[in-house]
Order: C-alpha cells, then structure tokens, then sequence
C-alpha cells in the first residue's frame, strides 16, 4: 500500500504552497520560539473500504504502454492532526489568521487528489514549553487509491485519483 508518509508530505506542500509555515514534526532539540504562526501536521488515521467487486474497478488502454491495464481501487479516508501555533504576543489574532488561510487552502482543493470533506478546531491553551497559544484540529479526506496492474499480473503503480502517484519498478 502507499507510504502514508507520502500523504502527509501532500498536504505539507499543499498548505506551503498557500504560503502557510508547516512542519512534519518539531525538531528533536529545545522547541524554538517562532516569531510567526506555524502549523504542525502528522497523519492521525486512514481507514479504507472496498470500492468495487473484490477491488476490481474495470480495465483500461494505456496508450503510453500500448495494452490494457487493470484497475482496482479501494476508498480512504484520511484524518490529518493538524496542530496551530501562534506567539503569545499576536495571540489569538494570529491563531484565528491561521484557520483563515488553511481554511482557504482547503477550500478550493485537496492535496493530492483527496477531497477535503471536514476541517475542525479544539479550544486554545497555552503551551510553556515554546511560550506559543496553540490550538489542535483535524482535517478529513476522502479519495480513492487507485493501482494498476499489467496483464502479467505486476502492480505498475499506485494513485490517489487526480494526484499523487507512486511508481513501482520491477526487477528485469
């Protein structure tokens, strides 16, 4: 199955890409004080379910290949962590700025393909340890993860529909 990491890195990107400050985790050292907001992202849960007849979801002509390929498919869905943090000194401004731009990061697409079906917030406290307001939420998508299989039997890759996709090589 495809490296979950791969789709918390897409919505790393997408997010960056909105021009928001992210990151995967924070650093191993003493938490840095950030002068501007920040959002920390990790993948909570994926689940899965059956999207076709055993996952089978029909065949279809590559024209880069030149022959039919089979496709199989099964629907995710994916909770993303998504934890907010703001100086004590823009405070809850800079907290309530920061849903404002991940909300219209979101609004118009997700990463890699996902559909963003759900974006929630907790309530702010005060963490000590990087003297910021922080404030938890979650987002869920919903897509579906598509492989394609040659007509020797070999998965070629895998996709979530319309983004990210994860090549498999072969050994020859």
């Amino acid at each position: 199955m495809i490296q979950l990491t791969l789709l918390r890195q897409a919505l790393l990107d997408h997010l960056a890409a909105a021009g928001i400050r992210v990151l995967a985790a924070w650093p191993k050292e003493d938490r840095v004080r950030y002068e501007s907001p920040l959002v920390v992202v990790d993948l909570r849960t994926l689940t899965t379910e059956e999207a076709g007849f055993q996952h089978y979801l029909g065949e279809r002509f590559s024209q880069e290949n030149q022959r039919w390929e089979e496709r199989y498919g099964q629907k995710i869905a994916v909770c993303f962590a998504l934890d907010l943090y703001s100086p004590r000194k823009i405070a809850e401004d800079g907290l309530q700025r920061l849903m404002d731009q991940i909300a219209d990061a979101l609004a118009q697409e997700g990463p890699a393909g996902l559909h963003v079906r759900e974006v929630s917030w907790g309530k702010t406290s005060y963490d000590r340890s990087c003297d910021m307001l922080t404030r938890a939420g979650e987002v869920l998508c919903e897509g579906l993860l598509c492989a394609v299989r040659d007509e020797e039997g070999s998965f070629l890759s895998f996709e979530v529909r319309g983004g990210l996709t994860l090549e498999l090589h072969h050994e020859s």
